[in-house]
């Protein structure tokens, strides 16, 4: 069994897992700001963000209401959860 490291952040302790699964999680969403953008330049990067957001905040209902989008999202779920790293 592996020590978990923890540092100390605004919110308390943390793991270092945790993260890197925020600073991954960020890096994609950047990602998806830019795609965004991509799509409508007349965007400020300020503004495709506020997109994303709004988009970011219906995802859930696009998800429950379609059940290729929830399979996918459960079938990684499981591949993160068998291939977890002890």
């Amino acid at each position: 069994m592996r020590e978990t490291i923890t540092f100390l952040t605004e919110d308390g302790y943390q793991t270092i897992e945790r993260q890197v699964g925020i600073e991954t999680a960020g890096d994609e969403l950047s990602k998806f700001i830019d795609f965004v953008q991509s799509i409508h330049p007349e965007l400020t990067e300020n503004q495709a963000a506020l997109v994303t957001a709004s988009l970011l905040n219906e995802l859930p209902k696009v998800f429950l209401l379609n059940p290729t989008f929830m399979e996918a999202l459960n079938d990684a779920a499981i591949y993160v959860t068998n291939n977890r790293i002890e």
